[in-house]
């Protein structure tokens, strides 16, 4: 008799990957354990390393999102970035869970739109550009499912790097 189990979660703390990491390195016999995260990059190098990569066939998380944030002036992403830190400083945890859920589909989605134009991009400074961008942004994932992401330093991080043509 053969087991399968199906785990998904759209945020993973560090402590609860470290329970899995025990599960996934030696799997109940006759287990199969199947685990469904938006993206890899909310996964710790050690338990990601004990995974085997499934292609997804659905767009990428926070695409709306990031376009959205994208056709946005300057002054009216400083103003879209001021609220969600107001609402991550909440005294409601469904409203501060909501807000910094959706400060990781911005960099989510902003990985994803960067990711494109940089396969699409010939090389020079354009392409520089936006291999900087993709380090940074490949940098904030993790961080971003810690408790205590500092949100503040990665969203005005966020305004001063994206190039003004990323669309």
């Amino acid at each position: 008799n053969h087991k399968l189990i199906i785990l998904t979660a759209g945020r993973l703390f560090h402590e609860a990957q470290n329970a899995l990491l025990k599960v996934f390195e030696e799997p109940p016999q006759g287990v199969t354990i199947i685990l469904g995260v938006p993206t890899t990059g909310v996964l710790l190098p050690t338990l990601r390393s004990r995974l085997i990569g499934l292609p997804s066939d659905t767009p990428a998380p926070g695409r709306e999102v990031a376009t959205t944030f994208l056709s946005l002036s300057q002054a009216e992403r400083e103003k879209y970035a001021a609220k969600l830190l107001d609402r991550s400083k909440s005294d409601s945890a469904d409203t501060k869970q909501a807000a910094r859920l959706e400060v990781v589909e911005l960099v989510q989605g902003l990985t994803s739109i960067a990711h494109g134009a940089f396969r699409e991009a010939k090389p020079g400074k354009v392409r520089d550009e936006l291999h900087e961008v993709l380090v940074d942004l490949s940098s904030f994932a993790p961080i971003l499912h810690e408790r205590s992401a500092p949100l503040k330093l990665i969203l005005e991080h966020l305004l001063l790097v994206i190039p003004k043509g990323l669309k």
